[in-house]
């Protein structure tokens, strides 16, 4: 059944992005991913329980990206970069239309799904702070916990102010801007040699992916 549950939590969440959640009914739903109203009850008691499963089943699926990401051998610097690109793929995932209607909605849903998001991005920050440190890649002269909750406050409270109205700007964006400008501003001279021979030696993204759907 959660095999299943996951396939059909993709195929709502598409749909989500899309068309948003306020204007799709249980019954819409059913008949998009091809179940009846019944069986789709069966999965998700209502609609809250499945915007619910949905925010933990992405939310769970970027943790476990990062998990991943911290057992590799790699530098400070190339670790939050890849992070960067992990959370922009996360938020590929939802469109505006489909935020504005989580916050609308469903704010008490996404505030808990959040925070426990933020513990887990703090900790890994303040983790990739001290190892940059350590590989003279970061100056050692920042305070870890200060530059860590002030980094990680600004993403989500960025993310939240009524200043993102340019829908050119999306989240995704947001996060990948914000994070090499992190990088730039905790990096020591040796750090910002790194950075830019890895960005030259990176490919440019696509800037169609930019584009939310």
């Amino acid at each position: 059944m959660e095999t299943k549950k996951r396939i059909f939590l993709e195929k709502i969440s598409q749909l989500y992005k899309q068309q948003g959640i306020k204007s799709l009914s249980m019954e819409a739903i059913a008949g998009h991913i091809g179940l009846s109203k019944k069986t789709l009850y069966n999965y998700f008691h209502s609609k809250e329980q499945m915007v619910d499963a949905l925010i933990h089943y992405h939310f769970a699926k970027n943790k476990e990206a990062f998990s991943a990401l911290a057992q590799e051998k790699i530098n400070a610097i190339e670790k939050l970069v890849r992070v960067s690109d992990l959370l922009y793929v996360f938020f590929q995932e939802f469109s505006p239309t489909m935020l504005d209607d989580l916050r609308k909605l469903y704010p008490y849903l996404s505030h808990k799904n959040k925070t426990s998001f933020r513990e887990h991005l703090t900790s890994e920050v303040a983790k990739n702070i001290e190892s940059g440190i350590r590989e003279g890649l970061y100056v050692a002269t920042f305070n870890v916990q200060l530059i860590t909750h002030y980094f990680v406050f600004s993403l989500q409270h960025l993310l939240t102010h009524d200043f993102m109205t340019d829908k050119e700007i999306t989240p995704a964006i947001l996060y990948k801007q914000l994070i090499i400008y992190h990088i730039r501003g905790l990096a020591s001279e040796k750090g910002r040699h790194y950075l830019a021979q890895y960005a030259s030696a990176s490919p440019a993204p696509d800037s169609n992916t930019h584009k939310t759907a």
